[in-house]
């Protein structure tokens, strides 16, 4: 990481620094992912914290500059500090990152889903816009559209997203049970069509079912709406932070849900991920 290139990181607002020893310090307190740090002189564990606490509001690089040669560290003992800091996401976004606020999200639906992940992705600093009906025009304000709340959308819907090569999450409670994704990445992974045909496949009366189910919502507990918005509402994140400059899925490092689907189960309290592949009979992507 070249911190010159942009402001100077800010430490995330409740990111754990612990001190191990005098020249060992422990980035993070989950035991899974937490980064233990050996230091080297003249770097201490309390310069180290020190330098930490000195980020944890905006700085100039000149004052990060002063700062570092009142305490006697290095610029390479910064850097390398900086990026495990990075590695550890325990710093926020510099301001040359796309933000979440800057995607432009359409919620595609109608029902406890939309109504609840609209809230939530607005408290986030988002500007929502929502539809209901299938549209006339093309949707070219939309970044990423979230079909949310029925078992099938309208076709046509599906057509113009795909047409439009507009990255598309579907949200829906079935039977108790919230499903986050497929997210479709149009022409880069499987679409909402992969998984018919594998439903097609294992059910030859699978397209009777699906066509009864067009625009109709299903239901689940209060708890599990919520938590099946947040499913949702973190993968939005997700793509925010894997788009490109140029607003296009950074294929490089696509998100969890790409060519998956989450399951929220209770009783007893579960996640189950399922993988749906681009299917050999539908034409939406190079696979297929």
């Amino acid at each position: 990481m070249t911190t010159a290139a942009a402001q100077p990181p800010v430490v995330r607002p409740g990111a754990t620094i612990l001190v191990r020893r005098p020249d060992r310090i422990q980035l993070g307190c989950d035991p899974e992912h937490a980064t233990i740090l050996d230091l080297t002189p003249p770097a201490t564990a309390e310069s180290m914290v020190a330098v930490l606490r000195f980020l944890s509001v905006p700085r100039t690089h000149p004052e990060v500059s002063r700062y570092l040669r009142s305490i006697g560290l290095s610029r390479n003992d910064f850097e390398v500090l900086v990026e495990q800091l990075e590695a550890c996401d325990a710093l926020l976004p510099t301001s040359g990152a796309r933000r979440i606020s800057e995607l432009r999200v359409r919620v595609h639906g109608r029902g406890p889903i939309a109504d609840r992940l609209t809230d939530s992705l607005s408290d986030s600093g988002l500007r929502i816009m929502n539809s209901v009906r299938a549209p006339r025009m093309p949707w070219t304000d939309t970044q990423v559209a979230i079909l949310t709340d029925y078992h099938a959308h309208d076709p046509m819907v599906i057509k113009l997203l795909m047409r439009q090569r507009i990255p598309h999450l579907a949200v829906r409670l079935r039977d108790g049970v919230g499903i986050v994704g497929p997210l479709v990445l149009p022409g880069l992974s499987s679409c909402l069509r992969c998984a018919d045909h594998y439903r097609a496949t294992l059910d030859p009366q699978w397209p009777t079912v699906a066509a009864q189910l067009l625009g109709k919502p299903g239901y689940a507990s209060g708890a599990t709406i919520r938590a099946t918005v947040a499913l949702a509402h973190e993968q939005i994140e997700q793509i925010a932070n894997r788009l490109s400059t140029s607003g296009e899925p950074d294929v490089a490092a696509p998100p969890d849900l790409v060519d998956h689907t989450l399951e929220f189960h209770v009783n007893p309290v579960r996640l189950r991920r399922k993988h749906w592949p681009a299917h050999p009979s539908c034409g939406c992507s190079p696979a297929g």
